[in-house]
């Protein structure tokens, strides 16, 4: 269980910028807390959350849907035909991409305008892959870094039909993962260069996926990246990245590497946030970093970054036996794919529970309507997850009361 002691859901803010230094707050200890939750699903590589649902890719199993309300499974989805494995995900809307990464490689995009029942809407299609690929959507751009394969550049319509050609590029030695920025203009590729970069062989690059031929525009090499233990194939591997507005965290193996973007052709550095835990995936909901990481232990780390000058961490132990490997947050839960286990679910509070008494009631309307008039922020309130509490929250914050 993540502490309620401390906020760390503060309400998105701008200016996380120009930052050169910083000292890491005291590590905080804690053992995993009675109301995480297990689902005894298939062992998971990766997973997303779309609204109330999780998606998980559980490899040649496929997918396993989670409602989050119940914490149950509502679905399995089997790789689709052709395909071997589902061992990557990632979510656009109301497309899910799945990556089959282990067979001959495929990119398949399924409509969850139903999250319960997935409709496939375009491919399989082939994409190269070999050894530790990832795939991430954004903004009608899907890109599958490939591995020690190429990496590839496709565009989609709005209902997940892929469209255009093909655009394809070689970065070095590998190319274990990638995320695409928010605008679908640039991708962030993680890297295992042909040589050094800063001293470095291992980093992040950063490409131009707007046009035809996809082009490199910067390389950052980040210490510490690369091998290290508690990864798992083949869609795994400890360079995994998160985008908050214009800053992104790198799980770089020995910490989170965190960077400016807002100039993307020139990434500034702005601070290394080191863990105890080697990190193997990131997530970021509202100024909170969720990392997981299982060497030499198998931990959640919670880090408040509403100040990048001062960090504040809590380190959350997993269940021993398992191996986390994917991570995903939103304002009311964070799911961990384990290999081992299945999905891990934390559910962080109720939505509607603003007195924070665990009960949606008539006790939560005076903090409510507090909220209302003094245009302050809290999680439990915005009810429509907007990231912000304001009128819009009222008819649902009523239909909360009403069950």
């Amino acid at each position: 269980m993540i502490s309620r002691s401390r906020n760390f859901f503060t309400k998105h803010t701008t200016g996380l910028l120009a930052f050169a230094a910083f000292a890491v707050a005291p590590v905080f200890s804690g053992q995993l807390a009675a109301d995480v939750e297990v689902v005894n699903t298939f062992g998971t590589n990766n997973v997303v959350i779309g609204e109330q649902f999780a998606f998980a890719a559980t490899g040649t199993q496929g997918m396993v849907i989670v409602d989050l309300a119940t914490l149950t499974v509502a679905d399995v989805v089997s790789p689709p035909a052709g395909t071997n494995s589902i061992d990557d995900v990632a979510l656009e809307g109301d497309l899910l991409f799945t990556l089959d990464a282990a067979g001959a490689g495929a990119l398949s995009v399924f409509s969850i305008a139903n999250p319960i029942q997935p409709t496939l809407v375009s491919g399989p299609v082939p994409v190269a892959v070999s050894p530790f690929a990832g795939v991430s959507a954004a903004s009608g751009r899907v890109v599958v870094s490939g591995g020690t394969g190429l990496l590839s550049v496709r565009s989609f319509d709005q209902d997940g039909n892929l469209v255009g050609g093909v655009s394809t590029i070689d970065l070095g030695i590998g190319q274990p993962d990638v995320l695409v920025a928010d605008d679908g203009n640039t991708a962030f590729v993680s890297t295992d260069f042909a040589g050094s970069v800063d001293g470095q062989s291992f980093g992040i690059t950063v490409i131009d996926i707007s046009s035809t031929p996809t082009t490199i525009i910067d390389q950052v090499g980040i210490a510490g990246a690369g091998f290290s233990p508690g990864t798992a194939g083949p869609a795994n591997f400890p360079i995994e990245s998160a985008q908050q507005g214009d800053v992104l965290f790198v799980a770089s193996g020995n910490g989170i590497a965190v960077f400016d973007i807002s100039n993307p052709s020139s990434l500034q550095t702005i601070a290394l946030i080191p863990l105890n835990t080697n990190p193997v995936n990131v997530d970021v909901f509202n100024d909170t970093l969720y990392v997981v990481g299982n060497s030499p232990t198998s931990t959640l780390a919670v880090i408040d970054v509403s100040d990048l000058n001062s960090p504040v961490v809590e380190i959350i132990n997993l269940p021993a036996a398992g191996t986390p490997l994917g991570v995903a947050a939103t304002s009311t839960n964070v799911v961990i794919a384990d290999a081992g286990l299945g999905v891990l679910v934390d559910t962080l509070f109720v939505l509607g529970d603003v007195n924070g008494d665990g009960i949606v009631n008539l006790l939560d309307v005076a903090p409510f309507v507090e909220l209302l008039s003094t245009g302050g922020f809290q999680p439990a309130a915005d009810i429509n997850m907007d990231g912000q509490v304001n009128l819009l929250d009222v008819q649902p914050f009523i239909d909360l009361l009403n069950g």
